[in-house]
């Protein structure tokens, strides 16, 4: 945790949220028990952290298993986001079952028979799975914490969100439900690595695409926090916004989605998150950072030029 947090301060990031899936029996996912132990060694860093550190808890609603923990990670008032996934073939991020054995069998090299088995049990749990989500989506609206839709694809899905209480749809499927979400309340998030590269690790939707339709509300460093920063460099020198728009996508509308009403601007009464950056390498990186006040990385503005 230690190291996670330098590396968020030298990113520029003074609040990051730790997605943690709880997926019982999924692949590329650990065990449950482990999850919800970092979930916990998480919540008990972030006291002597240089930088925020919060919980996303990231759960797969074909899951029954993990609904108990997930709702004790709710009461315990550990989760500071909660995320609905849904990975079933058909729908999502994996339009058929063919899309989703060949990308399952290729990367976790598993058998035909071995993903038919998991793909039966996924399926025939996804008539349970929206009464959990009611469930957990109450539990999260009463301890007053952010719920987010996941790979979001088509009206229905975004309504349904919002009729959970859901202020995010994070990583929608295509521009239409993009722009369903955009245009009724939900805020879009979008990778700032999908903007600096210019396309989607995963083939998903374009986030320049997103942003040039007016569907975009947010970014987030998604698997690589060093982004952030010189995605906001994109934003501005390649793609022509002017910087308080840029500015805003990483800083007062994710915090404006999450709840987090205390920070995302410099104004009076809202805490003191700051950063000095400079464009001396060709792309933005910070030179200086302040968390509610108090520095935690830099030493001065020496190397600064141009921008500040």
């Amino acid at each position: 945790m230690s190291s996670i947090d330098r590396r968020c301060a030298a990113a520029g990031i003074t609040t990051v949220y730790h997605g943690i899936s709880f997926a019982a029996g999924e692949l590329g996912v650990r065990d449950t028990r482990i999850a919800e132990q970092v979930a916990r060694a998480v919540a008990a860093f972030t006291a002597s952290a240089l930088v925020d550190h919060r919980v996303h808890v990231r759960y797969e609603i074909t899951d029954p298993e993990s609904e108990a923990i997930v709702a004790r990670l709710l009461d315990e008032r550990i989760a500071g986001l909660l995320s609905f996934m849904d990975h079933t073939p058909g729908q999502g991020q994996f339009k058929d079952v063919a899309a989703y054995k060949a990308y399952f069998g290729k990367v976790y090299r598993r058998s035909d028979s071995d993903l038919d088995t998991l793909i039966d049990r996924k399926q025939g749990e996804s008539g349970r799975a929206f009464a959990r989500v009611q469930r957990l989506a109450a539990l999260a609206r009463e301890h007053r914490v952010a719920i987010a839709g996941h790979d979001d694809e088509g009206r229905d899905r975004v309504d349904f969100m919002r009729s959970i209480g859901a202020t995010i749809s994070e990583f929608p499927c295509d521009i239409k439900t993009a722009r369903a979400a955009h245009g009724g309340s939900l805020a879009t998030l979008f990778g700032a690595p999908n903007v600096v590269r210019g396309k989607s690790l995963s083939g998903a939707l374009s986030a320049r695409e997103a942003l040039a339709a007016g569907v975009a509300s947010c970014l987030c460093s998604d698997y690589a926090p060093q982004a952030m920063l010189p995605a906001v460099g994109v934003l501005v020198d390649e793609l022509g916004l002017a910087w308080p728009d840029a500015v805003r996508l990483v800083a007062s509308n994710p915090a404006k989605a999450a709840g987090l009403h205390d920070r995302g601007e410099i104004a009076v009464g809202k805490r003191a998150d700051l950063l000095v950056v400079s464009s001396g390498h060709g792309f933005l990186a910070a030179e200086t950072v302040w968390c509610e006040g108090r520095q935690v990385l830099g030493t001065g503005v020496s190397r600064t030029q141009g921008r500040v």
